[in-house]
């Protein structure tokens, strides 16, 4: 049985591994528990990668559901893309009383809250993700990850509330091809990778 769960943690991206070792950090680079972003330019990648700020275990409660999609090309074949998310937090409405300081978190300033970012990937070459909730925008702080233009965005995610959030961002000129989805996985979601069929084709 801890074989074959510690099999699907790594299929559902919910394990990772490094070594310090170069030779055997090279052979687990090609696994799934290796965590490393594809490379190259095609085919595109993109991603959606979750934390909570708080260091509490509030993220128990956290539900996403997402729905990527490549919206348009480019005479160039840049490829623009828009991901709906929706974050809800499940925890009771009364979490600061109902739940332990271990969950809400020695440090939290708003017990039953979560502070979660959200850091979107764009394919590499490509331009900076930014973001919108509800209409209004956000460019969120800007990151390079592994050579990838990325944007962060912090939110407040109440108990038995809801976000909605629209992420929109670019590939680089002559990214045509179907492009490789991926999202940090919530303790309810099954495996979050998905292929985005190509707006060029």
């Amino acid at each position: 049985k801890f074989i074959s769960a510690l099999a699907r943690a790594g299929k559902e991206d919910r394990i990772r591994v490094w070594v310090k070792e170069p030779k055997l950090e090279a052979k687990l680079k090609p696994t799934v528990i290796s965590g490393a972003l594809p490379h190259g330019t095609n085919p595109p990648a993109i991603g959606i990668y979750l934390n909570d700020g708080t260091l509490a275990k509030m993220d128990y409660y956290l539900d996403a559901s997402d729905d990527p999609e490549a919206v348009s090309c480019s005479d160039a074949g840049a490829q623009h893309y828009e991901v709906n998310l929706v974050f809800f937090s499940k925890a009771p409405k009364d979490a600061a009383t109902s739940l332990t300081p271990y969950i809400l978190g020695p440090t939290n300033p708003h017990p039953g809250r979560m502070d979660l970012s959200v850091v979107a990937l764009s394919p590499r070459g490509g331009e900076r993700p930014s973001f919108s909730i509800l209409g209004t925008k956000y460019r969120g702080t800007p990151l390079t990850v592994d050579g990838r233009p990325a944007a962060k965005l912090s939110i407040p995610l109440y108990p038995a509330s809801f976000v909605p959030i629209t992420v929109t961002m670019t590939s680089a000129p002559g990214q045509r091809g179907p492009t490789a989805f991926a999202m940090t996985p919530t303790v309810r979601s099954g495996v979050n990778r998905e292929t985005i069929p190509s707006a060029c084709q």
